[in-house]
């Protein structure tokens, strides 16, 4: 089962009550793949108050061929940013196209406001941090 179909709801899952995970699978990294994850919290070791994590594949001419964005804290389950992805996918990444996959990002997700943080501010975060994320993981992608 896909995570997208395992997470219901807030704190809820598809999993029966007499089931449990046995194994996750993670298929390998193709070549020229650069991933990254940041939590934004407050306080260290804190409830991140949104999360992202990005991984892109780059092919030999430097365009992006393959690009996931997850969102945590963004909804009441975890978020797959596919309007970000859809923005990358296709291109040679520019600083102008990161901006565009923060932006985008941001129209996929649907936080909550609560003692944390507002929803206002959890928008700003998945903003600034998916494309910070989504440079980290393109250089990463491209060394070497």
């Amino acid at each position: 089962m896909s995570l997208e179909e395992f997470y219901t709801d807030l704190f809820e899952t598809a999993m029966e009550h007499d089931e449990i995970v046995l194994e996750v699978q993670v298929p390998p990294a193709a070549p020229k793949t650069g991933s990254a994850y940041k939590k934004f919290n407050l306080i260290e070791n804190d409830q991140g108050i949104v999360a992202v994590a990005v991984t892109v594949t780059a092919d030999k001419a430097g365009v992006c061929t393959d690009a996931k964005i997850v969102l945590g804290n963004a909804g009441v389950v975890p978020i797959r940013a596919k309007s970000a992805e859809k923005v990358l996918i296709g291109k040679k990444l520019t600083d102008k196209l990161f901006a565009e996959a923060g932006e985008a990002a941001a129209g996929d997700a649907d936080p909550v406001s609560d003692i944390h943080a507002s929803s206002e501010f959890r928008l700003h975060l998945i903003k600034v941090l998916t494309k910070r994320m989504v440079k980290q993981a393109w250089d990463q992608a491209n060394k070497g």
